[in-house]
Parts: C-alpha cells; sequence; structure tokens
C-alpha cells in the first residue's frame, strides 16, 4: 500500500464525520445577520418617529407663537389651544400625537418697574 493513499484515505474518513458541521456555522452565522438587521430597522424606525414628533411639536410652537404675534397677543390660552390643534394635525406614524394644552407652554408676561435710575440694558457691540 503506498503510504499517499493511506493519509488521503484517513483524511476522507475525518471529513466523512465532519460533513454537515458548515451548515451549523452558516445558520449561526445567519442568526447574527438576522440580529443586526432587526437592530438596524428598529433604530431606523425610531430615529423617523422621534423626527415626526419632532416635526410636529415645531408646528405646535409655530402656531402658537404666529398666534401670539398676529392675532392676540394676550389670549395665552388660545395660542395653546392653536398649538395644540396644529401638533394633532401632524401625525407621527399615522396617529396624531396625544398632547394636552398644558404640554404646550407659553411666556408669561414679564412686567418690569423702572425707577429713575434703571434703565433698559442696551445692546453693546464691539469694535
Amino acid at each position: 500500500m503506498n503510504p499517499r493513499t493511506k493519509h488521503t484515505t484517513k483524511a476522507r474518513g475525518r471529513l466523512r464525520n465532519e460533513r454537515g458541521a458548515i451548515i451549523i456555522m452558516v445558520a449561526i452565522s445567519l442568526l447574527g445577520l438576522l440580529a443586526f438587521s432587526a437592530f438596524s430597522l428598529d433604530h431606523g424606525i425610531m430615529m423617523t418617529s422621534r423626527a415626526q414628533a419632532q416635526n410636529a411639536a415645531d408646528a405646535g410652537a409655530m402656531a402658537a407663537a404666529l398666534y401670539l404675534a398676529w392675532d392676540d397677543g394676550t389670549d395665552l390660552a388660545g395660542a395653546r389651544a392653536a398649538g395644540v390643534t396644529a401638533t394633532q394635525q401632524n401625525l407621527v406614524w399615522g396617529n396624531a400625537p396625544d398632547v394636552l394644552t398644558t404640554d404646550v407652554g407659553t411666556p408669561e408676561p414679564i412686567e418690569r418697574e423702572y425707577g429713575a435710575r434703571a434703565r433698559p440694558s442696551r445692546p453693546h457691540f464691539r469694535r
């Protein structure tokens, strides 16, 4: 018997025992690939919904500010209602966001008393 054929027959016998091992490796690799794909898809959905919610909040803030600027500068309740209405018109994943009038903040009027020596601050410009 040739010594080379002796080694090749042993190698063939050993390979027969390891047949199917590659299927296990491919299955584990596909499982990892599927997990990373699910995480990336979930992250994309989260970022998209966050952007849509931010757009809805910005629309509500802009509507409240425009109400105060153009309609009635002292009607804070009307500005809050306009903000809530505009926020609910901007959908987040096809649903209107849950917004209460207490969620919309409007600035409270600031009343200052200026005495004889007190002056409002002036802007300072440097050269």
